[in-house]
């Protein structure tokens, strides 16, 4: 194992944020990097002070590129055809019943 004098520790806190620590001639960590709340970047920071990997810059996301955008191409709005007319319910009368007598 290797002797390693820098180490990530937890703040204790929520949400968690963690410290690079150095170890100082005195047996004592002393902070270094942080407080950082991403453990990959504290994991990386560490990693080079370590010597652990190559000093590499973090990988950026290439923004997309945006073409430029097509609208579709409106139609033209066709007439409203009018609706065929219901007829007209014929009126029901009520017929008087004669009695005959």
């Amino acid at each position: 194992m290797t002797d390693k004098q820098y180490v990530i520790s937890e703040t204790g806190e929520f949400p968690p944020k963690y410290n690079v620590l150095k170890l100082g001639d005195n047996g004592i960590y002393l902070p270094v990097f942080g407080p950082e709340a991403n453990i990959e970047e504290a994991k990386r920071k560490c990693d080079e002070a370590n010597n652990s990997l190559p000093v590499a810059k973090p990988k950026k996301v290439p923004s997309k590129e945006k073409a430029p955008e097509e609208k579709p191409v409106a139609k033209k709005a066709e007439p409203k055809k009018a609706a065929p007319k219901k007829p007209k319910p014929k009126k029901v009368t009520a017929k008087k019943v004669t009695k005959k007598k």
